[in-house]
Order: C-alpha cells, then structure tokens, then sequence
C-alpha cells in the first residue's frame, strides 16, 4: 500500500512539472480576425507615420529656407568684410595726408622749430597793424594744427574700431559656417531615418495582408486557430530582421579560431551578444514555422525555423539558447514578433551569446544531412542588415542608421 502511494506521489510530481513545462511554451492563438486586428493598429501606425513624415518634411522645408538666409547671410558678411577692408584703407590714407598737410603748413610759412616759432613771427611786426594780424594769423594756425591734430587721432581710433569689428564679423561668419554644417548633417540624418522607418512600415503592411490573404485562402474561418487550420503552410515575408532589439556583433561567419578548442575552424554563423547577457529576448527573424527544437553538446538548446522570403525559401537556426526559456514549440507558425526564447550559454560556448546560422532552401525538407545545411549556409550579413563593425551596438531590429 505504501509502495502505491509513493507512485501515486512521483505521478503526481510529474503530472505537476509537464504542466508548468506546458505552461512556460504555452502560445496564444490567433485567428484571422487578431491578424486583422493587428493590421489595423500597423495601418493606423502607418497613418501616424505619414502625418509625422509630412511634419518633419515641413521642418526640413523650414531648415533648408533657414540654411538659404544663413548663406545670404555670409554672403551680406562677405561684402561688409570688403567694405570695411576699403575704409580701413582709406582712413590710412587719410591720415598720411593730414600728417602731410601740417607738414605742408608749416614749411609754407618758414616757421623754424621750437616753442618760440610763433613769437619770432609776431615780433617781426613793423606795425601794430601787422602785429594784429601776425597775431590772429598765430591763433588761426594753432587752432587749424590742432584740430589737424584730433582729427587724426580720431581717424585713428575709428580705423582700430573698424579693425575689432571686422574681426568680430570674421568670427560671426565661421560660427555661422559650423551651424549650417551641422544643420545639414542633422538634416541628412533624420531624413534616412525617416524614409527607413517608412519602407520598414510599408514592408510590414504588405507582409501582414499577405498572411491573411494566404491564411483565408487555405479556408481558415474569421475565428479559428491558424495554427490548427494552416499548419502547413509556410507565412511569406519580406526581409530578416536582427534577432534581438539590441545588441553587437562579437565573432564573424567564416574560418576562425575557435575559443574553446584553439584550432581553426569553420564558424557557420555570427555570434551575437549584448551588456543584459541571460535576460535578453530572442526574436524570429522572420515570419516562418518552427520545425526542430532540440539540444547536442556542440550546439546547446536551439531552434530551427524554415522561412519564405520574397518567394525565396530559407533556414535559420538560433543555438546556445537558455535552459528552460524556450517559448515556442515544433509546428508553431512565427512572426518576426515571436519571442523564442532568452539568450543562453548551453553547449559549447564561452559565454552568454546567440549563434544565428541562416540558409538557403528548406532544411530536413530540402536537405537532409548537417553537411548539406553548411554547403547552403550564407554569412548572415548578406540578408540582416547589422552594423558593419563588430563593435558598434544596435538599439533596434532594422534602423541601420542606430
């Protein structure tokens, strides 16, 4: 009797685990009508977009009318720079011929150096007549030499003014020259960024309308499962996405020297990882269907997925994956939006990381054999579009601009 118990205990216990185990891979269904529904709030999105694509067109219209009066601007500098170059230059004349006047004064009347020049003329009066008039004669010099005199200095002091200001306008002009380039580069990116993000949209619209049309197509009702009515057939779409939102590029596709075994060995994929290490979502890289799920020593957890893009069939295959974490099951149709599972370090690996291996045809349907899965594998920067240094991170699944 006590053996029995004890049975019934481990059944039990096992009963328990499958179904916590059924309930971590568990997957919502969905039906033509959530597709419908989900292609309304892409459309809607899209609509949102626009909107914004017409607003930022109109701010760049603004900034490039703004980059127009900037460059009028340097030209109205320019020409103020040539002006008061030519007054600069003129003042100095002026002031070597008012030094040449007085100069010219002086001679003219004979008058000899020293502070008794003008007495010497006043007392050579004969008379008191001419006395009066050396006298006012005197005056008149003084005053017209001084005057000569100030007005010189003045031309002086406005011909250093002018100086500081040309300078100041030669520093106005350059500030000026650094914020439009910087507007233009500003300009330039933002608008990549908008007209990537916009084919990004319209991909997704065209891809989605195709999934329901092929989905009502095969004879799936409003309400049904599409992974019951469509199990067979395989979601088109029309590019790969990276499989996680963000991360960096930390070994490349092609020969190398394997970190474990220090030999050099053909690397079928690109290993990808980031600073979140074991709490990072993998992504599908595609629309497709789950067709293996499964382990070896080599390749840890991993999922194999067979996808058609733009008419075209292919593999991919996600390796290392975290124990426990795997969230889709053989069979399950997948969008680009499925989370497969968390990033691992199962199998030979010298720390958290994703393998995606991507190729072409259909593999286990197609092909067979490991060795003709490496015969059809392409290095996955051919058809996901990561930064082209390994380095460099990435802050979302497409944008090749971030």
């Amino acid at each position: 009797m006590l053996k029995k118990l004890i049975n019934l205990i481990i059944v039990l216990i096992l009963l328990s685990s499958c179904f916590l185990s059924w309930s971590n891979i568990k997957v919502e269904a969905k039906t033509i009508n959530d597709l419908k529904a989900e292609l309304n709030e892409l459309e809607a999105k899209d609509k949102a977009n626009k909107k914004q694509i017409t607003n930022t067109e109109q701010r760049i219209t603004q900034t490039r009318n703004e980059i127009g009066q900037i460059n009028i601007d340097i030209e109205n500098i320019n020409d103020e720079i040539i002006q008061k170059t030519a007054e600069i230059k003129e003042l100095d004349q002026n002031i070597i011929e008012k030094d040449q006047e007085i100069k010219a004064t002086i001679n003219n009347l004979q008058l000899s150096s020293g502070n008794s020049i003008y007495l010497e003329f006043i007392f050579e009066a004969d008379s008191i007549t001419d006395f009066i008039y050396r006298m006012s004669v005197s005056e008149q010099l003084t005053k017209h030499n001084n005057d000569l005199i100030n007005e010189m200095n003045d031309m002086i002091e406005a011909n250093e003014n002018r100086k500081i200001e040309l300078k100041k306008h030669k520093e106005d002009l350059k500030q000026k020259e650094i914020n439009l380039k910087a507007k233009i580069n500003s300009l330039d990116k933002e608008k990549n960024n908008l007209y990537e993000f916009e084919r990004s949209i319209a991909d997704e619209i065209k891809t989605a309308r195709g999934v329901i049309d092929m989905y009502e197509k095969a004879g799936c009702g409003a309400n049904e499962d599409i992974n019951v009515c469509a199990n067979r057939l395989l979601p088109p779409d029309t590019r790969f996405w990276r499989p996680m939102v963000q991360g960096y590029v930390t070994s490349e596709y092609g020969d190398r020297i394997h970190p474990i075994y220090g030999t050099k060995k053909f690397h079928s994929g690109i290993d990808l990882s980031n600073s979140d290490k074991y709490n990072t979502k993998i992504y599908a890289a595609a629309n497709g269907k789950v067709v293996v799920i499964g382990y070896t020593s080599s390749m840890g957890n991993y999922i194999t997925i067979h996808h058609n893009i733009n008419g075209k069939k292919y593999t991919s295959q996600y390796l290392h994956l975290k124990t426990g974490t795997i969230k889709v099951k053989k069979g399950d149709l997948v969008t680009k939006d499925t989370v497969l599972a968390i990033m691992g370090s199962t199998g030979n690996s010298t720390g958290p990381h994703l393998h995606l291996s991507i190729a072409t045809g259909l593999y286990y349907k197609d092909y067979s054999t490991y060795a003709a899965f490496v015969d059809h594998l392409v290095n996955p920067r051919a058809v996901v579009n990561f930064p082209s240094n390994k380095s460099t991170y990435w802050y979302n699944r497409i944008n090749k601009y971030n």
